[in-house]
């Protein structure tokens, strides 16, 4: 059995099976992707129906999931503004809304109810190391979200190493949402999986710019087991 991490698929469903299969993913291990499987590419519905009838692959929910649901059910869960759908839109929902729309009632609502019933955050030990995985920062990472609610600043919160502060009673702590060019070099001709040094050692930034979709970008995924890396251009 092995647990591996992915997250920020954004619709490549391409992508996501070659992972799949570049790992042997199997029914004995565990995948954990820590939201934004949405938006920007084709198949994103694709990619949420095909997690939710596997037993055992875990989401959590991240900024692009929560734009979607708001677009859609308008919520209003953000200080002084309700135009997610706009927002939505803007940050690649076009092709999200499209295929969701294309989509049987029955189907939609499967989806929007998986959404909504979705973690935040995941903890999780493996051999002996404990892990806190979340999409887009620890609590309290980023004080420029306002948000009223901690699930919300999870979800958005970008993670600054200079000022970090590390999550106590943890060994790594696994994040999305923010591509790890803004951490580090290009390695290879491709992102790659960042994992920080000194007070940030605990840090390890998996999203790999799968939806930028430009010649460096690609999907990460990590084994916790050993913290090996595994990329699909």
């Amino acid at each position: 059995m092995a647990t591996y991490v992915m997250s920020d698929i954004h619709g490549s469903y391409e992508r996501y099976i070659k992972m799949l299969e570049k790992i042997n993913f199997s029914n004995n291990d565990l995948l954990i992707i820590a939201g934004d499987v949405v938006d920007r590419g084709p198949d994103s519905c694709k990619i949420l129906l095909d997690i939710m009838g596997r037993k055992n692959v875990e989401f959590l929910i991240g900024n692009h999931e929560l734009m979607m649901l708001d677009g859609l059910r308008e919520m209003e869960e953000m200080c002084g503004r309700d135009e997610w759908y706009s927002i939505w839109l803007m940050n690649g929902g076009r092709k999200t809304k499209s295929e969701f729309r294309s989509l049987r009632k029955a189907e939609q609502y499967r989806i929007l109810n998986f959404i909504e019933r979705a973690l935040y955050e995941r903890y999780i030990q493996v051999n002996g190391r404990k892990f806190y995985i979340v999409h887009g920062g620890p609590e309290g990472c980023d004080y420029s979200n306002k948000f009223k609610s901690k699930k919300y600043n999870i979800a958005w919160n970008r993670v600054e190493i200079d000022n970090y502060v590390p999550v106590q009673e943890v060994d790594y702590v696994i994040f999305g949402h923010t591509p790890t060019p803004y951490y580090q070099p290009t390695v290879g001709g491709h992102y790659t999986i960042f994992k920080g040094a000194g007070q940030a050692s605990q840090l390890i930034g998996i999203d790999c710019g799968c939806g930028a979709d430009n010649e460096e970008s690609c999907l990460g995924c990590l084994r916790l087991e050993d913290l090996v890396e595994f990329y699909v251009k």
